[in-house]
């Protein structure tokens, strides 16, 4: 049972922080995988500036004002050894500068690849291979763009080599509006109106056309897309036309079209071998059932005991990965409106479901959490204090034990984040905008507790052991935190000030 402690509150003074409160936060932060260079993206001075996380020591690099996305990526060099034009890198950055038309590869060198026009946004396979560029269609903003409108095309960027060797194809029928790869990286969808495209990942012009809806007068507007971990199934949610598209990606075609009331959300678990369809109108889930070696799906509903408007679900399977020898999952499923105050627990198991309501919750839940490790611990974030003295809810649900217990902190977080340290502790890490402080708390042993650090934390994120927290005031300032030890280093001065935007 999940024992119930309370963090203490103690009040803070905080002074007001000097500097030009017109300037913003820098665009886009990225830790690479390694956790050893934190790479800074600002829009407004169209530089990247990566900071060495051991010695701090900045090297800024040019990519054009109007860049606006980051995104890592890895080649894997030892597939193309002995070639002329190799990347000369185990692994760096991408950034998309769709004002420029370009993507810039940053990694011990900068390369420069050119991409068609309008194209806004981009998806980096798994691999860390191949990118694809694709403009993320929204109506009526055609009159922004200047030269040739290509809103129907999308890009594929060959993230291993130097030359400018991008490849752009036209799907027609409507803007890209979603790009999703398989796990491995060898093939990626790509969804326009009524339209799928099964796209491999190395010959691109191979790619095959599946039409979702046959009728041309319907518009099938697809709102997520989930592959399965095995990358032969592809889920596609139509909240507007309450269906849910089942694509075989090995010999692309449509499994299974599935009727909803209001599909709220989908998900596939680990293994690969169950999936959810949440259905908001009529309070009831869809168990999917996937035979990946006939290529066949079954589906199992179960009506839900929470409250209509069920929005979205959460999961966790124990064993990790839902094992064979242990095939139960977990969900919970919750409501996310101001009057919920309840979640139900879904348990499957051997082909048998059951359900039960969590009810008189402290108030209304917002998201939850798992811990990766602790597939047992989910957290809950709630949308509402409605306590006194400002007193801010936190709950932990056991979901074996069917355990609730809420702690308590001083504001919603800004930012949250679980992570695993090196001694196997699961730890929940939040900020607190106004206080000033990053909130911890040991899923494990349930120990708890607070650091003082600068004030207005904005964007927070990790990497192996490494917390970094970018502030929106001092400007230019980025707290470290090694999450072992729980000390404190800091990025600050002038050179960071310059990656702000005016």
């Amino acid at each position: 049972m999940i024992k119930k402690y309370y963090l203490l509150l103690l009040i803070i003074v905080m002074t007001s922080c000097g500097g030009n409160t017109s300037l913003q936060p820098a665009s886009s932060f990225l830790l690479t995988s390694s956790g050893n260079n934190l790479y800074v993206l600002s829009q407004q001075w169209g530089i990247v500036t990566k900071i060495d996380m051991n010695s701090l020591s900045l090297t800024t690099y040019s990519v054009g004002a109007g860049a606006n996305m980051i995104l890592p990526y890895s080649p894997m060099n030892s597939l193309y050894s002995g070639t002329n034009n190799l990347m000369p890198q185990s692994g760096g950055v991408a950034v998309l500068n769709p004002s420029q038309d370009t993507v810039y590869l940053i990694g011990k060198d900068v390369v420069k690849k050119t991409i068609a026009d309008n194209l806004n946004d981009m998806v980096i396979a798994p691999d860390g291979t191949h990118a694809v560029v694709y403009h993320n269609y929204i109506p009526g903003e055609e009159a922004s763009f200047s030269g040739i409108l290509v809103f129907n095309t999308f890009s594929i960027v060959n993230l291993t080599t130097t030359a400018d060797d991008t490849i752009s194809l036209s799907i027609g029928g409507g803007a890209p509006q979603e790009v999703v790869f398989t796990p491995s990286g060898d093939k990626f969808i790509v969804i326009s109106n009524n339209r799928c495209f099964v796209v491999p990942t190395a010959s691109p012009s191979n790619s095959h056309y599946i039409e979702l809806w046959p009728d041309p007068s319907i518009i099938v507007v697809p709102d997520q897309v989930v592959i399965t971990p095995q990358g032969d199934i592809a889920l596609i949610r139509s909240y507007a036309q309450n269906a849910v598209y089942a694509v075989n990606l090995l010999v692309p075609s449509i499994m299974n079209v599935f009727t909803e009331d209001q599909p709220a959300a989908i998900s596939i678990y680990p293994d690969g071998n169950i999936g959810l369809i949440v259905d908001q109108g009529s309070d009831s889930v869809s168990i999917l059932s996937f035979d990946h070696t006939n290529a066949t799906i079954s589906e199992t509903p179960v009506s839900l005991t929470t409250p209509a408007s069920a929005a979205a679900i959460s999961f966790s399977c124990t064993g990790g990965m839902c094992t064979v020898s242990d095939t139960t999952y977990s969900a919970l499923i919750y409501a996310p409106s101001s009057s919920s105050e309840s979640i139900t627990y879904l348990k499957i198991k051997n082909g048998i479901t059951s359900t039960t309501v969590y009810g008189g919750l402290i108030a209304p839940v917002q998201s939850i959490l798992f811990a990766p490790d602790e597939p047992a611990t989910a957290v809950i974030l709630h949308s509402a204090a409605n306590l006194p003295n400002a007193a801010y809810p936190v709950s932990l649900v056991n979901v074996e034990t069917q355990d609730v217990n809420p702690f308590y902190i001083k504001e919603a977080p800004s930012s949250v984040i679980i992570a695993r340290n090196q001694g196997g502790d699961d730890l929940l890490l939040m900020t607190l905008n106004s206080q000033g402080e990053l909130i911890y708390y040991d899923l494990t042993s349930g120990v708890s507790g607070f650091l003082t650090i600068p004030p207005v934390p904005d964007t927070m994120g990790i990497s192996n052991n490494t917390l970094f927290i970018s502030h929106d005031q001092p400007l230019g300032f980025i707290t470290l935190l090694d999450i072992n030890s729980f000390t404190m280093r800091f990025v600050s001065g002038f050179n960071v000030y310059k990656l702000f935007d005016r």
